[in-house]
């Protein structure tokens, strides 16, 4: 749950500010993260380019959760970093997220392309939605692909 909101804000933000957010999945480490744009001030002090994209505070999985793989295009990483956008209009790259708990249970959480709204779906699930991703900006790096 705490991804799915994760997820809302950054589009939230996208839109409300007219600026491309994201989020960075770090699948080895168990963390994910909002990636924001920098401030006009950093941009002007040369700090930091328009277009380039700041990591804020880590999220870690909780005790019992961890995240199997993030999938992206046709391609799924389970060791690795995955980037993904929100775009000012409401789209998103398209992806998902599957999540296993030490006692058995299973999570797949979606990201529709289109609406960039967020869905929970039980189990292991891949879907070919998801084929076409690429094409609303995301990046992969990782051993499994």
């Amino acid at each position: 749950r705490r991804l799915a909101t994760t997820v809302g804000v950054a589009r939230g933000e996208a839109i409300a500010s007219g600026r491309v957010h994201g989020i960075l999945y770090d699948v080895t480490h168990q963390r994910f993260a909002i990636l924001a744009p920098p401030s006009a001030e950093d941009i002007e002090a040369g700090a930091a380019k328009p277009g380039d994209l700041e990591r804020l505070e880590w999220e870690t999985m909780p005790p019992g959760i961890e995240m199997g793989w993030v999938g992206l295009g046709d391609r799924t990483v389970s060791h690795g970093t995955v980037t993904t956008r929100a775009h000012p209009l409401g789209i998103a790259t398209a992806h998902a997220v599957y999540f296993r708990g030490r006692e058995g249970g299973e999570i797949t959480v979606t990201v529709n392309p289109v609406s960039g709204l967020v869905e929970l779906l039980p189990g292991e699930v891949k879907l070919d939605l998801f084929a076409e991703a690429s094409e609303f900006g995301g990046g992969l790096s990782g051993s499994d692909f």
